[in-house]
């Protein structure tokens, strides 16, 4: 990690630069355990995992009997991977005057995949495994008085070979399976923020936030997969089109306020509200083909969350005893955190032309919580 910064009259700018390296291992505690013997593993058939020897397993190997409880039995482990990646940053401000300043920023990212898109759960590992690259600029203007403080900013991301969520494409190849995710998916983020913080009583503050994005695929191919020689294998190739569908995950709109009161020193009470529009569910990327190529995925209901916070801090000497107390979810707003578009373990429909929907009908869905109550104490020496 290194980081340099500069300051002189009305400008201030900064570098970062950053390295980082990720090693995953699968370890699978409900599968036959490999035996390791002479610091070789020990393969009884042809499967690649080595998983030799379960729980009813006895397994004979030059006169030595060999079970699941042996010393020389451990858990299906995989082979570690390693991914190296890197960040560069960069970013200036101008100082307009006492109060008003402009900023820009840069960065590139090259970051290790997920472990959850290096293994998946039978201990394969999906093939062709690449890093995710980002590449991301933001401008913006602040604004600071002794009252108001105001956040504009403008960004625009690319996000190229983006994981998704669906478990990728399985083959079948001389009793083998082969998995794989599709490589090379690429994303846009657009969008722009505003959040203001406006102290207009010495007991009230409000806070206010708007976020509006368009994050879309951009990607649209076909997908062949290969052996470990890079040769094709026979009825490999899937196409796909996304370009355009907006990205899963996250509701692309949001917008909300917040109320706060300190009718006493040390105490407060604070009331927020925030609307959450434009949740696109998740997909499968291979679904996207023939007429239902770069068709749209379902959008979620839009939801509004209420959540309250008070806090009051005791001073005792030289102790600071501060007690919190929240309510999420104040309203007990029944809403959708996460679906899937076209999720067949989903959809009880015998018809199953009616799993291709793109709607509520054919997508599985996760409810968020509900009403539900912090409290909390510090103490600060």
């Amino acid at each position: 990690f290194y980081q340099a910064e500069y300051k002189k009259g009305l400008w201030a700018s900064f570098i970062n630069v950053s390295g980082a390296v990720s090693q995953y291992q699968r370890i699978d505690y409900f599968r036959k355990k490999d035996l390791v013997l002479s610091d070789t593993i020990w393969v009884l058939s042809d499967t690649i995992w080595n998983e030799a020897v379960g729980a009813n397993d006895t397994v004979e190997y030059k006169g030595n009997l060999y079970t699941n409880k042996s010393p020389e039995a451990r858990a299906a482990a995989t082979e570690w991977e390693t991914f190296p990646s890197f960040t560069i940053k960069a970013g200036a401000k101008y100082n307009l005057n006492e109060s008003n300043s402009v900023f820009f920023n840069a960065g590139f990212i090259s970051k290790a995949p997920l472990f959850r898109n290096v293994f998946y759960f039978d201990n394969t590992k999906f093939k062709d495994i690449q890093n995710e690259f980002v590449r991301a600029i933001e401008l913006g203007h602040l604004y600071r008085s002794a009252k108001v403080s105001t956040n504009l900013n403008a960004y625009y991301t690319r996000w190229e070979n983006k994981p998704v969520s669906s478990g990728g494409k399985v083959l079948e190849v001389d009793d083998q399976l082969i998995r794989a995710n599709i490589n090379g998916m690429d994303a846009v983020h657009m969008g722009v923020e505003f959040d203001i913080d406006y102290e207009f009583h010495s007991d009230w503050k409000i806070q206010g936030l708007i976020s509006y994005g368009d994050w879309t695929w951009a990607s649209g191919d076909t997908v062949r997969f290969t052996d470990n020689d890079n040769n094709p294998l026979p009825e490999s190739d899937f196409y796909f089109n996304a370009k355009g569908v907006h990205v899963g995950d996250a509701a692309q709109t949001q917008f909300g306020l917040s109320l706060e009161w300190e009718p006493i020193q040390r105490l407060y009470l604070r009331m927020r509200g925030t609307h959450f529009a434009r949740h696109f569910s998740e997909f499968d990327p291979f679904s996207l083909e023939g007429e239902n190529a770069a068709r749209e995925s379902w959008k979620t209901p839009k939801y509004t969350l209420f959540d309250f916070h008070t806090g009051y801090t005791y001073r005792l000497e030289n102790v600071d005893l501060t007690l919190r107390a929240s309510v999420l979810n104040l309203m007990n707003t029944k809403f959708i955190s996460d679906a899937e578009n076209n999720d067949p373990n989903a959809n009880t429909n015998t018809n199953l032309s009616s799993i291709q929907q793109f709607n509520a009908n054919s997508a599985s869905v996760f409810f968020g919580q509900g009403r539900r109550f912090n409290i909390s104490l510090t103490v600060r020496f």
